[in-house]
């Protein structure tokens, strides 16, 4: 039996205000016709589709204190345990509006500022876990206290203990964890743009590097492409998944489903096609609800089934 457990490290969670309205108007009184508030963050959004898939999910990372009471609620629903590290202060705050044309708009509030010697005891936790576990997830941004290349060290020393490493990042904390070589990354369009420097104009500017990135060592690229699907580079050869129409209603959540669903793959050994399909599938099903929840198993059947996977 495939051993079924996963790390997830989240550094950096926050509640997350999605609402949607017709129009965005800047300047003016804007109301919101439907809202939703749940506890998130990129790495927690990974936990909850892993542990709802089938995972034996261990999350942590840092929370704050002054408001965890969400996240623990949401934690014992899904059966997650519980390694987040407590900290003074308050989890940030996530603003998300989308239109009605699908365009999304963030506002990304500040939390928790970390001292040193905590991180020191995440350092701690994760060698602990590093001796009962094969699968680690880093996913999202880091919170004030936490620098990029600490982060990198965290997952330089997984990589030295021949653990699976799968990373989703922006910014400063990509660049620097790119280096850590770790066993799989996944950067959207907007992502690998800013690794680059410059705006992506073209298909083969993906490509191109998205190939740099794996020349550094690194095993798995995958490049998440909106609607246009997701791109997946292995042993020097591009795979392509066409998701299938949906109604989108909110695009928070789809690239960590996607993350999730990869990571099940290689949880369950599965093959690149096969993964790259369901992981597809489930993002696509994740851009056509409002929370991160997994569809029934008929309606993910479908989806699979309406996916398309391809050689570039």
């Amino acid at each position: 039996m495939a051993d079924k457990k996963a790390v997830v490290v989240c550094l950096n969670p926050a509640i997350d205000q999605t609402g949607s309205l017709q129009k965005l108007e800047v300047g003016e009184l804007n109301r919101v016709h439907s809202d939703n508030t749940i506890p998130g963050g990129k790495g927690v959004n990974v936990a909850s589709v892993l542990s709802q898939i089938g995972a034996e999910v261990t999350l942590t990372g840092f929370i704050g204190a002054d408001n965890a009471e969400m996240f623990e609620q949401m934690f014992m629903q899904h059966g997650i345990t519980d390694e987040m590290l407590r900290v003074e202060g308050s989890n940030r705050t996530n603003l998300k509006l989308t239109d009605a044309d699908g365009q999304l708009t963030e506002i990304n509030f500040s939390g928790f500022t970390l001292p040193a010697s905590t991180l020191d005891k995440l350092g701690q936790l994760l060698s602990g876990l590093a001796r009962t576990h094969k699968t680690f997830i880093f996913s999202g941004s880091l919170p004030n206290g936490v620098s990029a290349i600490r982060l990198a060290g965290w997952i330089h020393f997984l990589v030295m203990q021949g653990k699976t490493v799968v990373f989703d990042a922006s910014g400063d904390a990509f660049d620097k964890g790119v280096k850590a070589l770790p066993s799989m990354v996944k950067p959207n369009l907007y992502e690998l743009s800013g690794w680059i420097g410059k705006p992506l104009t073209s298909e083969a500017e993906v490509l191109q590097h998205g190939a740099e990135i794996a020349a550094l060592g690194i095993k798995d690229v995958v490049v998440s492409c909106g609607a246009q699907g997701v791109l997946w580079l292995r042993n020097g050869e591009w795979m392509r998944s066409i998701p299938p129409e949906v109604n989108v209603v909110n695009s928070v959540g789809a690239g960590d489903t996607l993350v999730a669903g990869l990571c099940w793959g290689k949880i369950n050994s599965w093959s690149q096609s096969k993964t790259l399909k369901f992981s597809t599938a489930l993002a696509a099903h994740a851009v056509s609800e409002a929370g991160v929840e997994i569809p029934e198993a008929v309606l993910l059947r479908k989806l699979v089934t309406q996916t398309t996977v391809k050689p570039v």
